[in-house]
């Protein structure tokens, strides 16, 4: 799930998922954006004080290629191919992606995060219910160390972001990973996320850990609805 919120590269055991510290809800449910939907990105790195690393940005897009399906044990799930270009020129190093939604019974949102082929968890964004969510994993890395990875996501609040110079209502959301190896190390990562209800899609994520000076933002630049 390159580029998006949430990313790994492991070999999963699911352990666990629990929810607590209820909040007033938000927002009733959100829109599904239909098949041939479109939200072009940007997605670049800034340093400490907040300065882009780069002037060369990574472009992408999303385009919604399924909707209403029933997958990973979900119905109801919208699908969306992600392609990308990094590069001055935005034409070298290809890459795409594959990255799935749906909403819960209480209409919060389920994001499907790949831990490895064959190994998939649903991690709840709770953009309607605001009850913060805790999800658990115990993984194999690829250098061979065992890691317990805690996931837990809450709600912060509302803000309305400028997309193409229109304003656009959101809900703003925490996701904090922390992920612990059998030495005890840890490593922390937190990534704010800013999702439209009324595109049934993320707008701006802004990701940051404790062992990296800087952030990795992505903010859409336009969208097309079907």
């Amino acid at each position: 799930m390159k580029h998006l919120f949430v990313s790994f590269v492991l070999t999963v055991i699911i352990v666990g998922c629990s929810s607590d510290d209820t909040v007033s809800p938000i927002s009733d449910a959100g829109k599904v954006p239909g098949v041939g939907s479109t939200f072009d990105f940007d997605f670049y790195f800034v340093n400490s004080a907040n300065n882009p690393v780069s002037d060369a940005a990574t472009k992408g897009q999303y385009t919604v290629t399924a909707t209403n399906a029933t997958m990973f044990n979900r119905s109801g799930v919208w699908s969306l191919m992600g392609s990308f270009s990094s590069g001055s020129s935005n034409t070298s190093n290809p890459d795409t992606s594959v990255s799935h939604f749906c909403y819960d019974s209480q209409n919060d949102v389920l994001l499907n995060a790949e831990f490895s082929p064959d190994q998939r968890l649903w991690l709840r964004l709770p953009v309607s219910t605001g009850i913060a969510s805790k999800d658990s994993a115990r993984f194999e890395s690829r250098s061979g160390k065992t890691v317990m990875s805690v996931i837990t996501s809450k709600l912060i609040g509302q803000e309305t972001l400028l997309i193409n110079g229109t304003s656009m209502p959101t809900v703003k959301l925490e996701l904090t990973t922390t992920e612990t190896l059998t030495s005890g190390a840890q490593q922390v990562s937190t990534t704010m996320i800013w999702w439209a209800p009324s595109l049934g899609m993320f707008v701006k994520t802004v990701n940051s850990s404790d062992q990296a000076a800087g952030s990795y933002i992505s903010e859409m630049q336009r969208y097309t609805l079907r």
